[in-house]
């Protein structure tokens, strides 16, 4: 019964750690044109921060909690925060953990 669990327990995170991962890829800062308002951005900066250098607010935004932190009360609740014609940022525990450069990006969370 012991062995089962560790297994289940195992199988759960790693699918959680798959699921916070949003299933999208990130962009490397260095594609972002300089005269986007990503441009200045850089994971790990703070929120204000964040959202001085932008200088516009997201249109939508979203919050979503990974089943790590549902199943462990690890990793946090994270923030994806839409802009239009710039794309996505996530943010967790007030800090950018990535960027999503889309210049499609519509601004709404379909």
């Amino acid at each position: 019964m012991k062995n089962q669990f560790v297994k289940i327990f195992i199988i759960a995170l790693f699918l959680g750690m798959f699921v916070s991962c949003g299933g999208s890829q990130s962009v490397p800062v260095a594609s972002i044109p300089a005269d986007s308002a990503f441009s200045g951005l850089r994971i790990g900066m703070g929120d204000n921060q964040m959202e001085d250098i932008i200088g516009i607010r997201p249109k939508d935004f979203h919050v979503y909690e990974g089943a790590a932190n549902f199943l462990l009360g690890v990793g946090g609740k994270t923030i994806v925060k839409y802009y239009k014609g710039e794309g996505r940022l996530h943010v967790r525990d007030r800090k950018l953990v990535k960027i999503e450069y889309d210049p499609t990006e519509d601004g709404y969370r379909d």
